[in-house]
């Protein structure tokens, strides 16, 4: 049986070079963040109850490590406790930085689109099918599905952007 090989499909990326300012300190994005970091959280996310604040916070929290530099990570943790953090403070920071990475600017983008981004059809659909499942499992979780829809509008400035 012969297979067809369909070449090298990936995209080679630099790593992440962001800073943020966060109560009056710089702090390094990690050179690895991405919104593929969500899927993790998201499969967290879905399976917590939405009464079970720890279970929500201790993922919030791990997620928001994947997307700080390690060698500011525990900074970031001193700021929180000092300036009193709560869940969804450390959320919307985690947000932000997916929004940046990702190339998504805050607020809704603008209708004027010159149509759909050009991308390979294949890799879409597997995309799309992601998004609707997770969609469908966070179920009773507006929080969650309004993470999922926020990154999947990231990915698709991101595609538009790069087209």
């Amino acid at each position: 049986m012969a297979t067809h090989d369909l070449g090298e499909l990936g995209t080679t990326r630099p790593p992440v070079d962001m800073t943020f300012q966060w109560f009056g300190e710089t702090i390094r994005v990690s050179p690895t963040a991405s919104d593929l970091g969500l899927i993790d959280f998201l499969e967290m996310a879905s399976t917590i109850d939405t009464r079970d604040k720890v279970s929500a916070m201790v993922a919030t929290r791990n997620y928001l490590h994947g997307q700080i530099d390690e060698r500011d990570w525990p900074r970031v943790l001193e700021l929180a406790v000092q300036h009193n953090q709560q869940f969804g403070d450390l959320l919307s920071l985690a947000r932000s930085i997916v929004e940046a990475v990702a190339v998504f600017p805050t607020g809704r983008l603008s209708d004027s689109s010159d149509g759909q981004p050009s991308t390979n059809p294949r890799s879409r659909d597997a995309y799309s099918s992601a998004v609707a499942t997770a969609m469908a499992a966070s179920k009773g979780r507006p929080d969650v599905k309004m993470i999922i829809w926020e990154a999947h509008k990231a990915r698709m400035a991101r595609e538009a952007q790069a087209a």
